[in-house]
């Protein structure tokens, strides 16, 4: 494989390894809460949406010569008021989204180390998943790839296995129960899943210069990854829960992996955030990043469903109506882009994170 194909294979599995992280096991519950079809034309008009921003983000990312992270392009942008709204969501996404793979990590190993034998408190796992953690995102990016590339080979594969087990499960009669007047809730918990835009700016510098490249990885890893997660989810709502026999060693082995291939990556972006956009060294930026949610492990009331929603709802949906503001200002001056590509699909994509972020402020459920 020649280097340049392999730095897509390389971008397109750090996307699948990222995405399907935490959020995919709420997946199956959240079908279930709205019913199949809206469950499903919700999952799939955020799932192009998602696709839309990870691409303009590359684009972002390309027209700054100087690597940075959102807060950095938001501040050249759109003022010192777009930096201080990304200082606060972007850092704040990416602490939560490393306290919920916190939170299922630990219970995810406590759950494979208990089949062998071992027996232990749950805390005792999640803090050896910490730092498990932070010695790899201490290494770097291009380790992080490489532990990324082989876990996600093998979460694909888990996850393929566990899709076919639950299939021959499953009762279509579940797929006729719908609640299309609760359409929305599941958005938080949807966009929490499928959002890769913490990993974007890494693909990017993998295969910088090269714009197609960058493309083809975050494209076709973010459809990957929304197809997997959408087939895992409904076949293991219609087919009425978790339980596959014999073989349910491996949901516990795949989520293990679906969550340290997600931990690492967005643990090792909001160490690159803190260095490149707020200039604090390797180490103090390595130190915030895997110690702020490490404190929020013991300060907080570990409720995954209910930090997905929030992480999701708010503060991804606002950094992609930052990321769709930042796109609409800078592709308008590019002569090469076009209409569509620099006005409408930005428009359209900040209405849709708008109207997820404005429903859960004022009409938010409890899940």
């Amino acid at each position: 494989m020649s280097p340049r194909a392999n730095k897509l294979t390389k971008g397109v599995l750090m996307m699948v390894g990222t995405i399907i992280g935490a959020g995919v096991f709420a997946l199956p519950a959240m079908f279930a809460y709205v019913g199949f079809w809206p469950g499903t034309f919700l999952f799939w008009g955020l799932a192009g949406t998602v696709t839309c921003v990870h691409l303009l983000l590359v684009d972002i990312s390309l027209s700054f010569p100087m690597k940075q992270r959102l807060v950095g392009y938001a501040k050249d942008v759109l003022g010192r008021g777009g930096f201080v709204i990304a200082s606060i969501t972007y850092p704040l996404s990416s602490i939560g989204m490393i306290l919920a793979y916190l939170i299922l990590g630990g219970e995810f190993l406590d759950q494979i180390l208990s089949f062998t034998g071992w027996s232990g408190h749950v805390l005792s796992w999640q803090l050896f998943f910490w730092a498990g953690g932070a010695i790899i995102v201490l290494l770097g990016l291009k380790f992080v790839a490489k532990i990324e590339s082989l876990a996600t080979i093998l979460l694909i594969a888990c996850m393929t296995m566990i899709s076919f087990l639950a299939v021959g499960r499953i009762d279509l009669h579940l797929a006729l129960t719908t609640h299309w007047n609760d359409l929305l809730i599941p958005f938080g918990v949807f966009l929490f899943s499928l959002s890769g835009m913490k990993i974007v700016s890494e693909v990017v510098d993998l295969t910088r210069p090269r714009r197609r490249d960058a493309m083809w990885a975050v494209g076709i890893g973010t459809g990957i990854a929304a197809l997997l997660s959408w087939v895992f989810g409904v076949s293991l709502f219609l087919a009425g829960g978790t339980e596959i026999g014999q073989w349910g060693w491996l949901i516990p082995t795949f989520g293990f992996l679906a969550i340290v291939t997600s931990y690492v990556a967005v643990a090792q972006d909001l160490k690159a955030t803190l260095h490149l956009d707020f200039h604090l060294d390797r180490f103090m930026s390595w130190v915030t990043a895997l110690g702020v949610p490490l404190l929020l492990l013991f300060l907080t009331a570990r409720d995954f469903l209910a930090t997905i929603n929030i992480v999701g709802s708010v503060f991804e949906a606002t950094n992609g109506m930052l990321i769709s503001l930042i796109a609409w200002f800078i592709l308008q001056k590019k002569a090469t882009t076009s209409w569509w590509w620099a006005r409408a699909i930005p428009f359209i994509t900040f209405l849709i994170f708008l109207t997820g972020f404005l429903h859960e402020l004022f009409f938010r459920s409890t899940l």
